[in-house]
């Protein structure tokens, strides 16, 4: 098996990174709402963090209130022998230029609009009037009247560039083409004639902030109190003429962000105060170049995939996130006060957040193929409470090698090979798999692991890959519970063969049991793997196993295994030292749990066995034949009587061959 590749795998995340980046810079043509909230997160730093700026002290708005309009003989049109006085007493003062914000797009009094005609005409200074073309809010007739009453005059456009989804004036208006003829707007019509460049395409407008907090404002007189102000207030300057009415050319600012349409919205006579400002001061906000947004896009990009990979839970991930954003928010708000560029904040903060998300759902996706592998790989040898375990936390699992105390087992079928020659190769099979399924759900019900099927033989192990604190107590419980499990086994197969009409030759086991550390984890090669554990305590399991049958018991444990159970009832067989080497060990038949451990007829065999070893080793030969017959008076319910006859057979040998000087009464098995 091969685990699933890991989300670090390069150009998986180079193309999410890479994705997500593009998306940022996409995203607002694509959606109007990005677009929108983008626009309106600009607004808030404009608002807010511009630098406050001195008046413009070159410009003079001069506007027809409501104050003006009541002292007129009607409304609208504005009076234009009125105008054509207002025009006079402006020339007089010593006003640098005039831009003239009224369309004259319909007759009033044939005498008074004669009289501001001719005033136009005459004006020694520059003058800048209003211009429209045919639209869909001008008659043919108006249009006509128009042309005619402004030949001669040096005309402006006095639209604004609006955004189309939101209908704030963001942008200077530099002119266009109506009905064939090129004109400028009004600021860049004006500005030419004070020998400053006019802007040839659509450019970002600054609304500077004053430093009381709100627009930045121009001194504003009513045009009514034009007569009565001092000369010297108003020589040099440019004028702006236009409306400042309630409900009458007034546009949505970015001070709308913050403080609504009643206080975002400007006369149209102020806008064009700001372009023609803006245009003859030369400044205008630093722009981000698109490989600029880019980069940072690429760089958010990668942090939300970061934020996405880190080794926490994701209530801690989704806190970081907030925290990250917010910093980026922070971050753009001080670039802006600093430097007055604008970083992209919302398609930013969309990729950060995109990027996370789908790095998270990226990672999700892999912790369940994760699962999925481990449930399959350990299912079938693992109980099912460890597999959830390990799949809910696959850190528990380390793949590869590590040392740790095992608990192994060795489970084998004695007479195999006799009692396989009644059967053919699928009824071997049948009869093996009979034979390993209750074992194995012995093995797992106890969380035991099985390692692997060789033939009839079982090998499985205690401790790993989870932490099983009671290894040794689990893996002697099952050897125990296997032993049960051969009657109710013999007798399912008992009657199958007279069912089939054949003879039934019972199966028994020998199981050896020993605990000590080993090298456990996934062992092979990469094409195929098992997991397994390897050491000397296996090999040592496996001698045990083998040992069985010669002293007669069903279940041998080592020496270390039986100091981690002594509540059990194990009766010690020998100090052997096992063929390949070097040292003797001592090993104990394991007979019951606790409660056989407690009975009165198990102490008293552990107490007459005792005695038999302890006579045995100090070569007290007769004393040990007094122990050996009352043992084999005990053993009534415990499968070790074959143990007497070998030690009977052992004392009889050393009787007439005694071992040599300084006999440890270790026995050397020359068998394995």
């Amino acid at each position: 098996m091969k685990l699933p590749a890991k989300p670090s795998d390069l150009m998986k995340m180079t193309a999410m990174v890479l994705s997500m980046a593009v998306v940022g810079m996409i995203a607002p043509k694509l959606v109007p709402y990005i677009d929108i909230a983008e626009n309106w997160s600009a607004d808030l730093r404009t608002v807010t963090f511009s630098p406050p700026s001195p008046s413009n002290d070159e410009i003079v708005i001069v506007s027809f209130t409501e104050e003006t309009l009541a002292t007129l003989p009607y409304r609208s049109p504005v009076d234009r022998g009125f105008m054509a006085e207002l025009l006079g007493q402006l020339e007089e003062k010593g006003v640098r230029a005039i831009v003239l914000d009224v369309l004259f797009d319909q007759p009033t009094e044939p005498g008074k609009d004669l009289a501001l005609q001719r005033r136009m005409k005459s004006l020694k200074i520059p003058l800048v009037v209003a211009w429209s073309g045919r639209g869909p809010n001008m008659l043919d007739s108006q249009v006509q009247f128009l042309n005619d009453y402004l030949v001669g005059i040096d005309k402006g456009l006095p639209n604004l560039t609006k955004d189309g989804r939101d209908g704030t004036v963001r942008w200077i208006f530099p002119g266009g083409e109506v009905d064939g003829t090129e004109l400028p707007g009004l600021a860049g019509a004006i500005a030419a004639k004070m020998d400053a460049t006019p802007p040839k395409e659509i450019t970002p407008l600054v609304y500077r902030v004053s430093e009381s907090g709100g627009p930045m404002r121009f001194k504003t007189f009513p045009a009514h109190l034009i007569a009565s102000i001092p000369a010297d207030w108003l020589a040099g300057k440019i004028i702006f003429i236009g409306a400042d009415l309630p409900l009458q050319d007034r546009h949505r600012t970015p001070f709308a962000s913050i403080g609504g349409i009643s206080q975002g919205e400007m006369p149209g006579v102020y806008i064009h105060a700001l372009s023609l400002a803006q245009i003859m001061g030369g400044y205008r906000l630093p722009e981000l170049s698109v490989w600029q947004k880019f980069t940072i896009m690429l760089l958010l990009s990668l942090i939300g995939l970061g934020l996405a990979i880190i080794d926490l839970g994701i209530w801690p991930k989704l806190f970081l996130n907030v925290l990250v954003v917010g910093g980026l928010w922070g971050f753009g708000f001080a670039v802006f006060r600093t430097w007055g560029a604008m970083i992209p904040m919302i398609p930013s903060s969309m990729v950060l957040l995109g990027s996370f998300g789908i790095g998270n759902s990226y990672l999700r996706r892999w912790e369940r193929l994760q699962r999925k592998f481990i449930r399959q790989a350990f299912s079938h040898y693992i109980a099912p409470a460890v597999v959830d375990q390990i799949a809910s936390n696959p850190d528990l699992l380390k793949l590869g090698g590590e040392k740790r105390e095992l608990t192994v087992l060795f489970c084998d079928v004695r007479r195999f090979t006799t009692i396989s020659e009644q059967f053919d190769a699928t009824g071997l099979t049948h009869l093996i798999n009979e034979l390993l399924t209750p074992l194995t759900d012995v093995i797992l019900s106890n969380q035991g692991t099985v390692d692997k099927y060789m033939g009839d033989c079982i090998m499985a192990f205690w401790n790993a890959p989870m932490d099983d604190e009671n290894h040794a107590l689990n893996g002697c419980l099952s050897a125990l519970k296997m032993i049960e499990e051969m009657g109710p086994l013999n007798q399912r197969l008992e009657a199958e063969a007279v069912n089939e009409g054949r003879s039934h030759i019972p199966l028994q086991v020998g199981l050896g049991i020993n605990t000590g550390e080993c090298v456990v984890g996934n062992m092979g090669s990469k094409q195929r793997f098992d997991y397994s554990a390897l050491g000397d305590a296996v090999n040592l399991a496996s001698r045990l196993e083998g040992q069985s049958k010669n002293y007669g018991a069903d279940i041998v444990i080592g020496q270390a295994t039986r100091e981690k159970v002594p509540e059990l009832a194990a009766l010690e067989l020998d100090f052997i030292q096992l063929k390949g080497k070097t040292e003797g060990v001592l090993i104990y038949a394991l007979l019951g749990d606790r409660e056989v451990a407690q009975s009165s007829g198990f102490k008293a065999l552990d107490t007459a066995n005792q005695g038999m070893i302890t006579a045995y080793r100090a070569q007290k030969w007769d004393e040990a034949r007094e122990y050996l017959a009352k043992c084999r008076s005990l053993t009534d319910g415990f499968a070790v009587s074959g143990l007497y006859d070998l030690y009977e057979s052992r004392v009889a040998e050393y009787e007439i061959n005694p071992p040599p000087a300084g006999w440890n009464g270790v026995f050397i098995a020359t068998a394995k």
